[in-house]
């Protein structure tokens, strides 16, 4: 080292060090400032004497002490001095047997000046890796949550032949056939990635298939067939309605930098109930429990897309139709549904 830049460099060091200690700037002075781990604390050591030493592959104080001629004594007088409860200095003084004087200034260490000062430490790269994995920045959180709670709102409807004509006995009141669904969801976090992370979604829901008809139709189960006729009298709502216990599976991807979501997979379920309601223009309410030969299990394919922090749209589609096969004037309705997530 030229003696010029080493002086400067002494004298800015010694502005940092507590009034109470002065350092006194030899002519021959060598400098070493470096983090030690087990001391978890950031140490420079001035020392007397123009002395050249080949650094340690891992640096700590024991090391450089060692390597600047101290015995062990020495050694671990210094370590228990800097480490003690008792001292609430950061500046120790120390003559070794040989006369040599060395001050040693410590400090503790926080994690990010690592980032800064890891050019002293021969270690640095690994720090750095450390402190950047443990860096709770939106980029290394995960995008989906472990649990979480929804609800599924919008409308549904069913194809098959027939339906597209309004005079049609199937045909419904579309803005009035409303699907509705309460979604319990765990997420597995398969792959966690800086830019997106991938999730297994799944739980149970609570769902509801409501279905306007209109014309003042309804439905029947007569000689075990079910029918969709007129029900004799001016409607002012006729409906039916069918629970189901349902369980979604989905692979969802959650890209972090757009805070997107978009997730792909099925469900299956479980009929749990049906019934028809009625209400006439005076207001006479009539509702009728009934199977009406509707399949118990249904199944189909989903998808779903939005904002991580805002509504998704959803779609479903039952891959199965309503009714039992044999039934032969509503064997080919199917159903489907769409709408938002909240």
């Amino acid at each position: 080292m030229k003696k010029n830049l080493l002086l400067i460099l002494v004298i800015l060091l010694s502005k940092s060090v507590t009034a109470a200690f002065p350092v006194e700037v030899l002519s021959d002075t060598t400098i070493l400032e470096f983090s030690d781990k087990s001391l978890q604390k950031k140490v420079t050591v001035i020392t007397s004497g123009d002395k050249e030493i080949e650094l340690p592959i891992s640096i700590d104080l024991n090391s450089i002490l060692k390597k600047l001629g101290l015995d062990s004594m020495e050694i671990e007088n210094a370590r228990m001095a800097i480490v003690s409860p008792d001292n609430k200095e950061d500046t120790l003084f120390i003559v070794s047997k040989s006369g040599q004087r060395l001050q040693i200034v410590s400090k503790k260490e926080h994690p990010l000046e690592r980032l800064v000062d890891g050019h002293n430490n021969l270690d640095s790269d690994k720090e750095n890796e450390e402190v950047m994995m443990s860096d709770p920045s939106p980029k290394n959180k995960k995008f989906f949550s472990k649990k979480d709670f929804s609800i599924y709102f919008g409308l549904n409807s069913y194809q098959g032949e027939g339906n597209s004509s309004p005079t049609a006995q199937t045909a419904l009141r579309t803005w009035k056939s409303r699907y509705l669904a309460f979604s319990f969801r765990s997420n597995a976090t398969l792959l966690k990635g800086e830019k997106a992370d991938l999730a297994l979604s799944y739980g149970p829901e609570l769902a509801f298939y409501n279905f306007r008809l209109e014309n003042s139709n309804t439905v029947f189960n007569t000689s075990g067939q079910t029918t969709f006729e007129d029900a004799s009298f001016d409607t002012d709502k006729s409906k039916l309605t069918i629970p189901y216990l349902n369980f979604p599976v989905l692979l969802n991807l959650g890209i972090k930098e757009a805070k997107f979501k978009l997730g792909i997979g099925g469900y299956i379920g479980y009929r749990i109930g049906s019934s028809t309601k009625t209400k006439d223009l005076n207001g006479n309410k009539q509702k009728i429990k009934d199977s009406y030969n509707l399949n118990k299990i249904i199944y189909g394919l989903t998808t779903e897309f939005g904002k991580k922090n805002g509504f998704s749209v959803f779609m479903r589609y039952d891959l199965n139709k309503m009714f039992s096969p044999d039934q032969t004037s509503v064997n080919n309705l199917q159903a489907f549904s769409f709408g938002v997530r909240l």
